[in-house]
Parts: structure tokens; C-alpha cells; sequence
């Protein structure tokens, strides 16, 4: 990831050298998108601030809505939430302005875990909801699967009816089931286990973590792996399979 921000900004500073505005403030929303992922939130910050003074208020809607989308995870992660919401928020209008509807999917997902991380599951059950839907329309399979699984996990906390939460399992699990191995995919199998236990599915939870289990042991993905295994551990307690839970701890 760190190879990849210092590809992204010689990228960025070669299309600035060529005049190519576009290509430019493309290559610094992809830069904020890697700096994201090291937890370098604030140059993150001042990346996306020049690529949204290199673009202008005049740029493609798409292209501002990608900027605005960044800038909200990222104040998602530092606060303050009064500032994620309203870049999301701009993002989310500007994404259906330009008929991107995975780039919208994406920031509802993001509107989602914001209102998660505010204890306000009615609103994010909703907007897990809206993403889950866009992004099956646009294809975007592995997105929509997590925003089911998301869903899922708010309306529980909500309290909602148990045939409401399965619904979004029900859903989560059937497009999960064609995607192929990878973390995201190990993250979300625990996910719908998880949800499935506390619905009292034990065997279903059981068959997921056990996939989520084998996923990332494919992968190599040791923190996966330890998550996975820390979950059935914990499902093995809770159906009484002491000795199961204790083999796994060795």
C-alpha cells in the first residue's frame, strides 16, 4: 500500500506536468484512497483538499462526488461527524446527479456506518438498505452483499423483528456464495455468522464460520483467520461445546 501512494502521487504530479486536470485530480483521490488504507487519515485530508482545488466547482459531477466520498471517510474516521456527514452527504447527491450508482451505493454504506457509529440503527438499517439495492442494480455483488450483512447486524441492534434481519442474511449469504475468496469475504461470512447466532441459527452461523475459517486459511490471512476461529470459539460456548472451544484455543 505504501508503494502504491508514492505510484499514485508521481502519477498525480506527472499529469499536473502534462496539464491534464482530470487525470490529475484522479490520481490524488486515488492517493487519499491509499494513504486511507496506511491510517495516514490527515494527509489524506490535504490530498484531497488540493485534488478538490485542482478540480473546481465546475468538474464532471462524478468526479466531485468521488472527492466528496473520500473526504467523508475520512472524517468518518477522525471526526468530526458533523463534517463526514455533510461531505457524504454531498457525495451521495452528486453520485445520483451523475448516474454512478456503485459510487452512491458506496457512500450510503458509508452514511450507514456513520449513523451505526452514532447509535441511530433506525437510519442505518435504512441506508444499509438503499446501498444493498443500488449496488445490485450496478452489479457491484460483493458491495451489496456487505450492505446486507450490515443491515442485518443494525436491525438487530435496533431490535427489529427476527424475520426482518433474516431477510438481509437470507440475502447477504446468497450473493456471498459467488464471490470469490478474499478478506472482504472472510469479514462478511463472520459477519453472517455472527448475526445468524444471535438469531439462535447455530447450525447455519456454525456452516458460515466454518467457511469464513477455511476462506482465510486459503488466503494465508493469519488476522482473518484468528477472527474467524475467535468466533466459532465462541458459538461452540454458546452450544455447549466446551471441549470444541478449548481445541481451538491451543
Amino acid at each position: 500500500t505504501l508503494f502504491r501512494s508514492l505510484a499514485w502521487r508521481e502519477a498525480a504530479d506527472a499529469y499536473q506536468a502534462a496539464g491534464s486536470t482530470g487525470d490529475r485530480v484522479d490520481a490524488l483521490v486515488q492517493l487519499a484512497e491509499a494513504q486511507q488504507a496506511l491510517g495516514r487519515y490527515q494527509d489524506a485530508q490535504r490530498t484531497l483538499a488540493e485534488a478538490e482545488g485542482a478540480a473546481g466547482p465546475d468538474a464532471e459531477p462524478a468526479r466531485l462526488a468521488a472527492i466528496h466520498a473520500s473526504l467523508g471517510n475520512a472524517y468518518l474516521a477522525t471526526g468530526p461527524p458533523a463534517e463526514a456527514r455533510e461531505r457524504l452527504e454531498q457525495a451521495l447527491a452528486l453520485a445520483k446527479q451523475a448516474g454512478a450508482q456503485a459510487l452512491a451505493a458506496a457512500v450510503l454504506m458509508n452514511l450507514g456506518n456513520l449513523h451505526a457509529s452514532e447509535e441511530r440503527y433506525a437510519e442505518a438499517t435504512q441506508s444499509y438498505g438503499e446501498s444493498a439495492a443500488l449496488a445490485e442494480k450496478a452489479g457491484a455483488s460483493s458491495l451489496a452483499a456487505r450492505a446486507y450483512a450490515n443491515a442485518a447486524r443494525a436491525a438487530l441492534l435496533l431490535g427489529a423483528p427476527p424475520d426482518e434481519v433474516r431477510r438481509s442474511l437470507v440475502k447477504a449469504t446468497a450473493l456471498a456464495a459467488d464471490l470469490p475468496a478474499s478478506h472482504d469475504l472472510a469479514y462478511l461470512l463472520v459477519s453472517t455468522g455472527r448475526s445468524y447466532a444471535k438469531l439462535g441459527d447455530l447450525e447455519r452461523a456454525h456452516a458460515l464460520l466454518r467457511r469464513a475459517e477455511q476462506t482465510a486459511e486459503a488466503l494465508g490471512d493469519a488476522r482473518a483467520l484468528s477472527y474467524a476461529l475467535g468466533q466459532l470459539g465462541a458459538l461452540y460456548e454458546q452450544q455447549g461445546r466446551l471441549d470444541d472451544a478449548l481445541a481451538l484455543s491451543r
